[in-house]
């Protein structure tokens, strides 16, 4: 049973001993041939019963408020929840995003590496090539020296 049923259903039957109850105060009070302390007790406790019937359809009405809020606040609950699963879904995908960019820029540095390595090497043997050229021109003109 819903909580929605089971309030309506307690209404119900409250407002249904609640009448009942009057019902049988007004009969008490019309029927004549009762001894007086028993219809005055009896009216009395009748009362009571009402008056309890009253407490109990407060009672009621306090927790048809509570369960409101209760669902009030998990409709707001189940509402955060859901924007923070977009959030989620969100990050995931840009951290998804971020691991691809940085996979593809450590390969791109690797091949800068690479390529910087082979530029490095072949200027390192052409700075020897050029020195071991200056050392040949550098000889040829001492022995031109010599012979002069």
């Amino acid at each position: 049973m819903t909580a929605n049923i089971a309030l309506k259903s307690a209404h119900f039957h409250i407002r249904l001993s609640h009448q009942r109850v009057h019902g049988i105060i007004q009969a008490a009070r019309q029927h004549s041939g009762l001894p007086q302390e028993f219809a005055d007790q009896l009216d009395f406790d009748l009362k009571e019963t009402s008056k309890g019937i009253v407490r109990v359809n407060l009672a009621v009405d306090s927790l048809a408020r509570a369960l409101e809020l209760k669902a009030i606040e998990c409709d707001r609950i189940q509402a955060t929840a859901g924007l923070q699963a977009v959030e989620i879904e969100r990050l995931k995908h840009e951290i998804e995003t971020a691991r691809r960019e940085t996979q593809s820029a450590e390969k791109n540095n690797e091949e800068i590496q690479t390529t910087y390595q082979g530029v490095l090497r072949s200027m390192e043997d052409q700075a020897r090539l050029d020195q071991d050229k200056i050392k040949v021109c550098n000889v040829r003109p001492q022995r031109q020296e010599i012979r002069a």
